[in-house]
C-alpha cells in the first residue's frame, strides 16, 4: 500500500482519504477504480485510486480551497485510531482515549493538543457506538434477552452458562406457584460456573453467598454469587435473578446440586455465611439440612 495514503473516518463513520495535505471523500465507485473528491466544498478537485484503495491511478489537479491545517490531519488520525480500537479492543473507552492522547503528545511535542483535541465528553458517544457494533442490541425486556452461543462458553470452550430458565407465575386458590419452564414468562434465572469452579466448591466445607452488589444488569434484580472457602475465598457460581425470594434461592441450590451430580461431583458444606436475608437462610437449610448457616454483614 502507498505509505502516503492514510484513511480516517468522519463523525458518521464515512471513510476519509488523507493525501498530500488534503482530505477526500468517496465520490464514485467504478469496476476498476474509485474516484475521490476534495472534502472542502465547492472545490471539485479529485483523484482516482485502484479498486481496493491501495495505490493512486490518477493524481489530483489544482485545488481551489485552502488545505486543512497539519494539526487537523493529525487529530483526525488519532480519532480514527480511537474508533478502531474501541471496535476491536475491550479496554475501557476512557483508557483508550488517554493512551491515544499521550501517544499524540509524544509524537507531536510542538502541537498544542490540549487546546485542539476534543474532550472525552464530546466524542465518547461515537466511540461507544463503535464498540456497540460488536455486541447484540440491548433488550428492552427479559423476554427479549438472547445470549449468543459464543458467550455461553468459558475461556477453554467448556459450558459456562449452565442454567437459563424462564418462569411463569401461575395463581391457584390465591397461592402463587412458580413453574420453571422454557416458555415465555415474567421472571428469569441465569447461572454461570466453570467445571473448575464447581470442582473447587465441592472441596470446600465452608461457603459464602452474597447478593448485595449494587452493580447489576438493569433487567435483573440482583447478582447472586456463591463462594467457596478453602484457604482462600473464590467466587464459584454467578447468578442473575429477577426475584429475591426463597423459591429462587432454593432453585439455585437445587440446580447446582443437579449439575454437580451430572459431573460426578458432590457437595458437603458444613458452614455457610450469608447476609441476614431470611429467604436465603431458609433455602440453604432446606437444601442442606445439616449445614450451619450464620449471618454476617458485608
Amino acid at each position: 500500500m502507498n505509505k502516503s495514503l492514510e484513511f480516517t473516518t468522519t463523525n458518521r463513520n464515512a471513510l476519509v482519504l488523507n493525501y498530500k495535505g488534503y482530505q477526500y471523500t468517496i465520490k464514485r465507485e467504478y469496476k476498476i477504480m474509485n474516484e475521490w473528491r476534495c472534502r472542502r466544498r465547492p472545490c471539485t478537485t479529485s483523484l482516482s485510486l485502484c479498486r481496493n484503495n491501495i495505490s493512486v491511478i490518477r493524481e489530483p489537479g489544482h485545488h481551489t480551497c485552502i488545505p486543512p491545517s497539519p494539526e487537523k490531519l493529525v487529530l483526525d488520525g488519532a480519532l480514527s485510531r480511537m474508533k478502531k480500537r474501541a471496535n476491536e479492543e475491550t479496554l475501557p473507552i476512557p483508557q483508550i482515549y488517554s493512551q491515544e492522547i499521550i501517544k499524540l503528545r509524544v509524537n507531536n511535542p510542538d502541537m498544542a493538543t490540549g487546546i485542539l483535541f476534543p474532550l472525552l465528553d464530546s466524542i465518547d458517544a461515537s466511540l461507544y457506538r463503535k464498540r456497540a457494533q460488536n455486541y447484540p442490541k440491548i433488550p428492552k425486556s427479559i423476554k427479549e434477552l438472547i445470549i449468543p452461543d459464543a458467550w455461553k462458553l468459558g475461556t477453554r470452550g467448556e459450558p459456562f452458562l449452565l442454567v437459563d430458565e424462564i418462569c411463569m407465575n401461575i395463581v391457584f386458590f390465591f397461592i402463587k406457584i412458580f413453574y420453571y419452564c422454557s416458555i415465555n414468562g415474567d421472571d428469569r434465572l441465569l447461572m454461570f460456573a466453570s467445571d473448575w469452579s464447581i470442582q473447587y466448591l465441592s472441596s470446600c466445607s465452608q461457603w459464602h453467598s452474597d447478593g448485595t452488589y449494587k452493580c447489576r444488569p438493569l433487567l435483573f434484580s440482583q447478582v447472586y454469587i456463591i463462594f467457596g472457602f478453602n484457604n482462600m475465598i473464590i467466587p464459584c457460581v454467578y447468578c442473575l435473578t429477577t426475584k429475591q425470594d426463597e423459591h429462587v434461592y432454593s432453585k439455585i441450590l437445587r440446580n447446582l446440586l443437579r449439575i454437580a451430580q451430572q459431573k460426578g461431583i458432590y457437595f458437603n458444606p458444613k458452614r455457610v455465611t450469608c447476609d441476614y436475608e431470611l429467604a436465603a437462610i431458609n433455602a440453604f437449610q432446606s437444601v442442606f439440612p445439616s449445614v450451619h448457616v450464620s449471618g454476617c454483614f458485608f
